[in-house]
């Protein structure tokens, strides 16, 4: 017979263990006691043999004897009473979920673009995989690309064209640096020219103030011989008019002076006077067309230069958008496990379609159901402990959600409407999950609402006594 029962695992199936503990009892109960023998007769002391067998025949201390069998197997049956009537003395004297299960958030990769699914296999189910890892890759042969070739073809029409602007703008500048010696060469010589003919106009001036200092002095002479009628008055009338035409001589080469003068002094400003031209020569009318053909050719190069720049941002930005359309990596944005994988190595794909969920067990929770009565009790941010089934440590956690009766959307793992035994769910969260070496989602368990130390005291003595830590 065993005379002894295993310990059951915090939160386990009470109810197959109280049947398992009560047949053992009952077996134990059943099994028949050892046939009562009479003591035999009193012998003398002097007939008594002497040695070990003494102590077997007399029935001396030992476990042999009935009455310490009977207080063994009493010890066990309590035993196996207290241990099969813990886990319903616990969830009555504490707070505690009907049913849980560890849980986690599923992250879902959806396609960005449509496209076929390039790659000969993709990752299976249960994997693990890093943050940033490439699980596939879709392309999109039919992406549309022709903005993507307007905008090259313009720029290269603007690339092709700039050439000739170039070389139209170097000829021109050429033909300023040519008309500009040429204006400056005509300027330096009209300067010459004009203090040169200043000179010989100073000269002229000269002559003409003594022809008409010598009239003069032929004049007041025959007025002075017209007195004592020494001169006929003809002569004294040529002497006047020669006087009167040496003044004039001198008055026009006086002019004549001042007017070179007057173009000497507006060459040195920049201007040119002439009777050829009006305010420019045609070398300067020549050197300002080249100057103007040049102006337009720099302004037509600068535009088309901006817009050539602009057109190579925008082309940079449409080639971003089609190399997105035309092929997408699909990358892991957690270190998570595979969960499901939807589609397969060449199927074709819409944009949105859900391709991979991923597994997040670092946002490990655990989804209880609990009863109205312990519901009404619980509130957001209440401490609480997880004992998995199977055995385990507690381990810490607080309440972070209180649905209730609400079918919340979610995108966990476990639906919480998939806890049946109660219509009140609770969303615990335990950051020692987390840590764990495995993902252990979908493990059942038991959660038990407060602080450790908020225990009942008799909750306290009956894990102690069978054994569990609390």
């Amino acid at each position: 017979m065993n005379d002894s029962v295993s310990k059951p695992a915090p939160g386990g199936d009470d109810q197959a263990f109280a049947r398992a503990l009560q047949n053992a009892l009952q077996g134990a109960i059943a099994q028949p006691s050892p046939k009562f023998e009479p003591r035999p007769p009193p012998v003398p002391p002097q007939a008594l043999p002497v040695g070990p067998q003494v102590e077997r025949r007399s029935g001396g201390r030992g476990w042999g004897r009935p009455a310490t069998r009977r207080i063994v197997k009493t010890a066990i049956g309590l035993a196996i009473v207290v241990a099969a009537g813990w886990a319903p003395v616990q969830l009555m004297l504490q707070a505690a979920s009907v049913e849980a299960v560890i849980n986690a958030r599923l992250v879902v990769l959806r396609a960005p673009i449509e496209g076929r699914i390039d790659g000969k296999s993709l990752p299976t189910a249960g994997g693990e995989v890093a943050l940033g890892q490439t699980l596939f890759t879709i392309r999109n042969e039919r992406a549309e690309r022709g903005a993507l070739d307007t905008l090259r073809n313009e720029i290269g029409k603007l690339q092709d064209e700039r050439p000739a602007l170039v070389a139209r703008l170097a000829a021109a500048r050429a033909e300023i640096e040519t008309l500009s010696a040429q204006l400056e060469a005509f300027r330096r010589g009209r300067i010459a020219w004009l203090e040169k003919q200043l000179a010989a106009l100073d000269r002229d001036a000269g002559i003409a103030a003594a022809r008409q200092e010598e009239a003069m002095a032929k004049l007041t002479r025959g007025i002075a011989l017209a007195r004592s009628d020494t001169i006929s008055q003809v002569a004294l009338d040529e002497a006047g008019r020669a006087a009167r035409i040496a003044g004039d001589t001198l008055a026009a080469t006086q002019l004549r002076r001042d007017q070179a003068g007057i173009e000497l002094a507006a060459m040195a400003d920049g201007s040119y006077l002439g009777d050829s031209y009006n305010d420019r020569p045609q070398s300067a009318q020549k050197l300002e067309a080249a100057k103007s053909l040049a102006g337009d050719l720099a302004a037509e190069l600068g535009a088309r230069g901006a817009r050539t720049a602009r057109l190579t941002q925008e082309l940079a930005a449409v080639s971003r958008r089609f190399e997105l359309d035309a092929e997408a990596a699909i990358a892991a944005p957690v270190a998570a496990r595979i969960w499901e994988v939807l589609a397969v190595p060449g199927e074709q794909v819409a944009r949105g379609q859900d391709l991979v969920r991923l597994l997040d067990c670092s946002a490990a929770v655990v989804t209880a159901a609990v009863s109205e009565k312990v519901y009404n009790k619980l509130y957001n941010g209440m401490p609480a402990r997880f004992v998995a089934r199977g055995g385990g440590p507690e381990l810490e956690g607080a309440i972070v959600n209180l649905t209730g009766m609400a079918g919340a959307s979610s995108n966990y793992a476990i639906e919480p409407s998939a806890l049946i035994k109660e219509p009140y769910r609770v969303t615990v969260a335990v950051p020692g999950l987390a840590n764990e070496a495995f993902c252990d989602i979908g493990r059942t368990g038991l959660v038990l609402f407060g602080a450790a130390e908020d225990q009942p005291l008799l909750v306290r003595l009956m894990r102690f006594l069978t054994g569990f830590a609390a």
